[in-house]
C-alpha cells in the first residue's frame, strides 16, 4: 500500500498534476502462480490486489483539482488467464525428449539468456541441431527445424515435417513424421503448423489418462485455416483420411463454424468467444505469418502439463503458467470506470488490440484505429507489413492487428 501512496505522491509533483497515463502493474499473482500453482495464496494475492486497486483509486481521487477528478478513467486489465501445473508424478516436460527419442539434436535453449533480441539468426544457436525450441509461459512451444538442405534460412512445409530425414540430405529413407512424433508425445495437447500458400494447420488429441501416450488416446481430424483473397479467412475439417463417421474438429467448433465460409476477424470473435478455442483460426494465421520469428511448428500443452522441465531460473519447475490458445490462458475480464465510459454498458468481446484503439480514444487522440508496435523486431515494419505476410496483402495485415474503439467509451472531456 504504501508503494501505491509514493507512486501518486510523485505523479502529483509533475506540472499540471497528474500524467496523461499511469501504469500500476501488479505482478504478484503470476508470480504465485507460477512459484506454487493456484491455491489459497494464490487468492490472498487476488485479495491484496483488489485492495491496492481501490487504495489507488481512492488517492488518485483525493489529491488534485476537483475539476480534474471528473476527468479521472480506471482501466483494470491483464494480459492472459493462467492454469496449473498438477499431474501427479510431475507434469513439466522437457520437449526435447520428443526429438531425442527419434535421434535428432534438439535444444530448448537457456533460461538465464537475459536477452530480448528478435534478430538473432537461429544458426548461431542451432550451428549443430536440428531442432530449436522457444518456450513461452511454459505452456507453449516455437519449434523451429532445419530445413535437410537450406539449413536455419528456410521455413519447413508440411510435407517435409511429415518426412523428415534423420541425417542431413535428400535420403528420406529413414524418415520420420515429426507432426506425429510431437502429437505421440506425452502432455501434448495441439500442434499447429504450416501448410504453403498461407494455410495453416491444427490437429489436437484427447486421453482419458491426462496425456498419456496408451491406448485411450484420440485424435483430431486436421483443421486447416486459410487466408482468401478478400482478406477473409475460412475454416473448415480435412476428414479426407478420417476411416470414422465421426468428424472430430480440433478447435470443438459446431458444423456452422468449420464450414469453409470466409469470416472477417471480427466475425471469427463473435462466434467463437465462448469456445474452447476463441479466436484462434485468426491468432494462429497471424502468428504463423509473423516476419523472421514464425516457427514451423507451435505446440500447446495438455490441461496440468507444461515444457519448462528442470528449466525455470529461479524455481526449476513452475506449478503454473500460460502461453498456449485455450480459453483458460486468452480469455480474460477488463473494466473501465470514470470519465469516458458509458455506465453500466457491456462489451461481450474484445482484443487487447481494441484495448489500444480505446486508448487512444480516452486520450483524445481520436478513433483512428490502432495498431501494436512491432518496434522490437527491429525492422522497418512499413514494408513488413505491405510486402511480407502471405499474399503480399497489406489489407490483411491491418484487418489482423488493427482494434477497433470499444463501443462504451468516448473522448474523455466530451458528451456521451
Amino acid at each position: 500500500m504504501e508503494r501505491i501512496t509514493k507512486i501518486v505522491t510523485s505523479t502529483n509533483r509533475k506540472k499540471g498534476g497528474h500524467p496523461r497515463l499511469a501504469w500500476v502493474v501488479f505482478s504478484g499473482a503470476d508470480n504465485v502462480n507460477h512459484a506454487i500453482g493456484l491455491g489459497t495464496e494464490y487468492r490472498r494475492v487476488l485479495q491484496s490486489i483488489d485492495q491496492g486497486i481501490g487504495k489507488y483509486v481512492n488517492t488518485v481521487t483525493a489529491n488534485g483539482d476537483p475539476k480534474q477528478q471528473q476527468r479521472h478513467t480506471f482501466a483494470v486489465v491483464t494480459d492472459h488467464g493462467v492454469a496449473s501445473v498438477d499431474i501427479p508424478g510431475g507434469g513439466n516436460l522437457d520437449l526435447c525428449d520428443a526429438f531425442k527419442a527419434i535421434n535428432l539434436r534438439a535444444w530448448r535453449g537457456d533460461s538465464k539468456t537475459w536477452s530480448g533480441k528478435f534478430d538473432v539468426p537461429l544458426d548461431k544457436f542451432g550451428s549443430d541441431k536440428d531442432v530449436l525450441i522457444g518456450v513461452s509461459g511454459d505452456m507453449s512451444a516455437s519449434v523451429y527445424v532445419r530445413d535437410s538442405l537450406k539449413g536455419w534460412k528456410h521455413r519447413v512445409y508440411e510435407q517435409d515435417l511429415r518426412s523428415y530425414p534423420r541425417s542431413m540430405g535428400t535420403n528420406r529413407s529413414n524418415a520420420v513424421d515429426l507432426i506425429q512424433t510431437v502429437l505421440d508425445f506425452r502432455g501434448v495437447q495441439l500442434v499447429a503448423w504450416s501448410r504453403e500458400n498461407g494455410i495453416v494447420a491444427i490437429q489436437t488429441r484427447k486421453s482419458a489418462s491426462s496425456g498419456t501416450t496408451s491406448h485411450d488416446v484420440i485424435y483430431s481430424d486436421v483443421g486447416v485455416a486459410k487466408l482468401e483473397k478478400d482478406g477473409k479467412i475460412s475454416y473448415q475439417v480435412d476428414d479426407s483420411e478420417n476411416k470414422n463417421a465421426l468428424v472430430i474438429c480440433p478447435l470443438g467448433y459446431n458444423k456452422s463454424l468449420a464450414d469453409g465460409e470466409p469470416r472477417t476477424p471480427r466475425e471469427w470473435l463473435a462466434s467463437t468467444v465462448d469456445t474452447s478455442y476463441p479466436y484462434a483460426v485468426v491468432r494462429l494465421l497471424q502468428y504463423f505469418t509473423v516476419p523472421g520469428l514464425a516457427p514451423d511448428m507451435l505446440v500447446t500443452a495438455h490441461e496440468g502439463f507444461d515444457f519448462g522441465k528442470d528449466w525455470e531460473y529461479y524455481v526449476q519447475n513452475f506449478a503454473g503458467g500460460h502461453g498456449g490458445i485455450h480459453r483458460s490462458h486468452l480469455s480474460t475480464p477488463a473494466i473501465f470506470s470514470g470519465a469516458g465510459v458509458h455506465a453500466h454498458s457491456t462489451v461481450n468481446s474484445a482484443t487487447i488490440e481494441d484495448l489500444g484503439a480505446s486508448l487512444r480514444v480516452f486520450l483524445g487522440m481520436g478513433s483512428k484505429e490502432a495498431k501494436p508496435s512491432l518496434d522490437f523486431l527491429d525492422h522497418k515494419h512499413d514494408d513488413i507489413i505491405a510486402t511480407s505476410l502471405i499474399h503480399n496483402n497489406k489489407t490483411y495485415a491491418e484487418d489482423l492487428i488493427r482494434g477497433s474503439p470499444l463501443s462504451c467509451v468516448y473522448p474523455v472531456g466530451s458528451q456521451p
